[in-house]
């Protein structure tokens, strides 16, 4: 069973992003030991498959640590091409991806063996002016 997992989110110097927290999807593995099973959008260090321990504090489940990193890297971004475009590129690499707020938001997780394929196929879409991103988690 999938459990939300609240993480305290550190804000830049603009004071962004405008929230203080992110959930994401966890698994539980045993009493405080989690899965993490959604791609997070904001905060960094963490990406799908890391186990990490966390408690309930005041009935919300809180992200304490990162116990077991997993190989997976997260790129974060906005779509401002077609999104059926990048659609097919995302299905034609087999990434894993969830959207934001709206569609155009993206969050992409891959493998250290399928990190220098993305980050170049990201980059030549960012060239031609079809997206921006950001490298949110980065393992090699």
């Amino acid at each position: 069973m999938l459990e939300k997992l609240a993480i305290a989110l550190v804000k830049d110097a603009d004071d962004w992003p405008d929230f203080n927290f992110e959930t994401i999807w966890v698994e539980s593995l045993k009493s405080g030991l989690y899965l993490v099973r959604s791609i997070p959008f904001f905060a960094e260090d963490i990406a799908p498959d890391d186990e990490v321990s966390a408690a309930n504090i005041s009935g919300v489940l809180t992200f304490s640590a990162v116990l077991k990193y997993s190989s997976n890297s997260v790129f974060v971004g906005v779509v401002k091409g077609d999104l059926d475009e990048f659609k097919l590129f995302i299905a034609s690499a087999k990434l894993r991806i969830e959207y934001g707020f709206d569609a155009s938001m993206f969050a992409v997780a891959c493998s250290s063996d399928q990190l220098s394929q993305t980050r170049r196929k990201l980059r030549k879409m960012e060239k031609n002016k079809y997206l921006e991103f950001g490298e949110l988690t980065i393992r090699k």
